[in-house]
């Protein structure tokens, strides 16, 4: 069971915007250095660190053949700064689920109330 500091092993972004402070500004700190990470990127939140501004790891596929990840960088989720934890490979630490820049970027527009525009219907 989650409790305030504790996080289900599998929480994402979406599952726990409820108890972030301020998600639209959260969401949109997250997709900005996921997109500046690069191609193939995933965010994964802290499981350890409360749902109000969980720190989050970047992760990178790193071998296309396979889908092996690694880790690379760690932000803190109050300041969206790059952080150097030494809990950067405690795996214990971060969530189970990953999202990338496109899951993202779509619950970001969920948050905005964003309905796209459809193309080419009369």
């Amino acid at each position: 069971m989650a409790t305030d500091d504790q996080l289900p092993s599998d929480a994402t972004i979406i599952s726990i915007a409820g108890g972030l402070k301020d998600p639209e500004s959260y969401v949109r700190a997250v997709l900005a250095n996921l997109r500046a990470a690069g191609a193939d990127t995933f965010v994964r939140i802290s499981v350890r660190n409360g749902a109000s501004f969980p720190d989050y790891i970047v992760d990178q596929v790193m071998d296309d053949e396979t889908r092996q990840i690694q880790p690379l960088s760690c932000f803190n989720g109050k300041t969206h700064r790059r952080t150097t934890y030494n809990k950067f490979n405690d795996e214990h630490y971060w969530s189970t689920q990953r999202m990338n820049s496109q899951q993202v970027a779509a619950f970001l527009g969920e948050l905005r109330q964003f309905t796209p525009k459809r193309r080419g219907i009369a």
